[in-house]
């Protein structure tokens, strides 16, 4: 059988992990106390990039970077003044994409912009 982790998020649980050898679930929860556990529950995005980074992104509180080698997080926060700058919010995390997507992306956003094609742009969103 060949070795698989399988990593999830779920709404209010974090990240969690599945290895299919040892059978074992793994969970990833925010620690108040600790700067380097997950910087929210609520994760609503997830992507592996080409160096095996885990990117995990919140609702409302940043994006992570998971090291799985090392077991490490680092989070990558954003503070957002409220309408009353009473507060500071995060912005929300939506989609994660790596470099190569987000290329890809700009080319057609420049093609359509060159033939002047604006239904296309709106079928992007």
């Amino acid at each position: 059988m060949k070795a698989l982790k399988i990593f999830f998020g779920l709404e209010h649980g974090g990240l969690n992990s599945f290895d299919n050898i040892t059978g074992h679930f793994l969970s990833y929860q925010h620690e108040p106390d600790n700067p380097h556990s997950l910087s929210g529950n609520e994760v609503s995005a997830i992507h592996v990039d080409q160096r095996g980074f885990i990117w995990v992104g919140t609702w409302h509180n940043g994006l992570n970077r998971f090291d799985q080698l090392i077991v490490s997080i680092k989070n990558y926060l954003e503070k957002v003044e409220t309408q009353d700058n009473a507060e500071t919010a995060q912005m929300p995390v939506k989609q994660i994409m790596d470099s190569d997507a987000l290329k890809s992306l700009y080319q057609e956003l420049a093609v359509c912009l060159e033939n002047n094609d604006m239904n296309a742009i709106e079928l992007m969103n």
